[in-house]
């Protein structure tokens, strides 16, 4: 199994994938790993999508959670959670 991807689109709440886009992907990936060349585009479950969601103004929301001591928010990064996620803690 090999999982290739992403892309980011800004386009709301829909979560269908868009085939154009996982074209584009393919091709990308078909010139980085050539014996892809016989795989076919992907379709139907064989395609994921996930929403990276975004705080308003595109910065995360990081502090405390009003009326509830010791809870702490962190939310929003869009698609660069994991790579701000440390700064984020400190």
């Amino acid at each position: 199994r090999l999982l290739v991807g992403s892309s980011r689109e800004f386009s709301g709440w829909g979560a269908q994938p868009d085939a154009a886009i996982v074209s584009s992907i393919m091709s990308r990936a078909k010139a980085f790993l050539p014996a892809l060349a016989h795989v076919a585009d992907p379709s139907g479950d064989r395609v994921r999508v996930g929403l990276r969601p975004f705080a308003t103004g595109g910065l995360p929301l990081i502090g405390q959670v009003p009326g509830a001591p010791g809870i702490v928010v962190a939310a929003g990064h869009e698609g660069s959670g994991l790579a701000l996620g440390p700064a984020t803690a400190q």
